[in-house]
């Protein structure tokens, strides 16, 4: 696998290397298991940049195929990022490698729109993405396909799929699971296709009434911070938006949902607020925090997060605010491997702002955190591939012990507890830190509420120790 960096320095040779060919398609997989969109991103410039500058390997067959495939794959893998051209024409003719591959293209097409505000917006998104998709002539099946009002078969293109759906699925105003599970078995032209066939022809369905007839809703409120160089946090973007009359009001207003902040411990404030409507690529994203933005809502609208709400609204109503029962629950839990349930509990501690009433003369967890930091501190496994801002070395366990629940330290700790014991990825534990955080903040607890953070600078979200 060839590091990202690397990239700048490979020469014409290089990049038609098989080799070096096979090294960044382990990349572009790695980071694809990962889910890391931002480093999705770099390579996909870095590589379009390459290839500008050596078109000869376009002319090489074998290896401009295999390049255009790769970069097919990171075009849907950071779709929401994506001009409106590169969108158009993934959509247009690269559909069925995208419903193939392992990335969730209707997801993607989700935090498009997200990312856009696009129904507050104008629909500008939807009309670009329903478009290429009506003029889509990739094949679906081998038979030609018999549309009403046609006098002989159409080609069993996926335009002409829509078309055939549409007329079939006489009802307009709005469709759901009914109408399209209708179509792919009372169909006599689905009839022709294989189940593998008609699996793929259900997705793009969905895809299709979804831009048609779904509604995606932005946060109601959020707020993105930076820091001046007096280390004063600053907003940089403060915005409220008006939610659609058809959702009812629990849906939308997730005590998560309503305050997302993100600011960079080190580095420039940003000059201007972030301009969705221009953000084209690579120049609007080294100049915001759009794929922090991205990253998170993903996140938070995930099946993860939402699970772990649910739990946590069960839990206050069932326990209410006794932070003893919430600390032994989140012990149980962590014990049993429960994840949604410790991270639950987590979180009501917080949104309750009971962490440092919690911890702080919390015996269990002062005798098992001082003993861990006294046996691996500089050395834990906490440390190994975190750049983040380190505690001093000297004298950590008598800082613990005149603090147990300083900031830094229970930053450390949850940091292990997400990831070692309850093996969440290191992207989704220090966004759960980023949850927390927020939570903290809003109940009171302003001593927690730098915990973990988003640097505009890596566009990376990091732990604060």
């Amino acid at each position: 696998m060839i590091p990202i960096y690397q990239i700048n320095d490979l020469d014409v040779d290089k990049m038609g290397n098989e080799q070096v060919l096979e090294g960044i398609k382990n990349l572009v997989v790695d980071i694809m298991f990962n889910s890391d969109m931002g480093d999705g991103n770099e390579v996909y410039l870095k590589l379009m940049k390459k290839l500008g500058q050596f078109p000869e390997l376009k002319k090489e067959q074998k290896v401009g195929n295999k390049y255009s495939i790769i970069l097919k794959y990171l075009i849907w893998f950071t779709l929401p990022l994506r001009t409106d051209k590169e969108a158009a024409e993934i959509l247009k003719n690269d559909l069925l490698l995208g419903l193939k591959s392992k990335v969730d293209v209707y997801e993607m097409i989700y935090q498009r729109l997200y990312l856009y505000n696009d129904d507050i917006s104008g629909g500008l998104q939807r009309q670009l993405m329903l478009s290429a998709l009506r003029e889509n002539s990739e094949k679906l099946g081998s038979k030609g396909i018999d549309i009403e009002g046609s006098n002989i078969d159409q080609g069993p293109y996926i335009k002409n799929w829509l078309l055939d759906y549409d007329r079939f699925a006489v009802k307009v105003e709005i469709r759901g699971e009914v109408e399209k599970i209708t179509y792919i078995n009372q169909s006599p032209n689905v009839r022709k296709l294989d189940k593998v066939e008609r699996d793929i022809l259900l997705k793009i369905l969905k895809i299709y009434d979804s831009l048609r007839y779904g509604a995606v809703i932005p946060s109601p409120y959020i707020q993105l911070y930076s820091v001046d160089e007096k280390g004063e946090r600053v907003v940089i973007r403060d915005e409220k938006l008006s939610p659609r009359k058809e959702f009812e009001p629990e849906k939308i207003k997730r005590p998560i949902e309503e305050a997302i902040d993100i600011y960079t411990k080190r580095g420039q404030s940003s000059e201007s607020p972030i301009n969705i409507q221009n953000l084209q690529g690579g120049e609007e994203l080294g100049k915001t925090e759009n794929l922090l933005e991205v990253s998170f809502k993903r996140f938070l609208t995930g099946n993860f997060v939402n699970m772990v709400m649910e739990k946590k609204d069960s839990l206050q109503k069932s326990g209410g605010k006794d932070f003893r029962s919430l600390r032994n629950n989140f012990y149980h839990a962590v014990n049993n491997g429960q994840k949604e349930e410790a991270v639950a509990t987590l979180l009501a501690l917080a949104e309750n702002g009971q962490i440092r009433a919690a911890f702080g003369d919390d015996e269990r967890f002062v005798k098992f955190w001082g003993g861990y930091l006294e046996k691996n501190t500089p050395l834990s496994p906490i440390y190994i591939g975190d750049t983040s801002p380190k505690l001093g070395e000297e004298d950590v366990v008598a800082r613990f012990e005149n603090d147990p629940a300083g900031a830094k330290f229970l930053a450390m700790f949850f940091k292990y507890i997400l990831e070692q014991r309850l093996k969440l990825s290191a992207e989704q534990a220090v966004m759960m830190g980023v949850i927390v955080s927020n939570l903290a903040r809003r109940a009171g607890e302003l001593e927690y509420q730098e915990m973990a953070y988003g640097d505009m600078e890596t566009q990376k979200f990091r732990w604060n120790f």
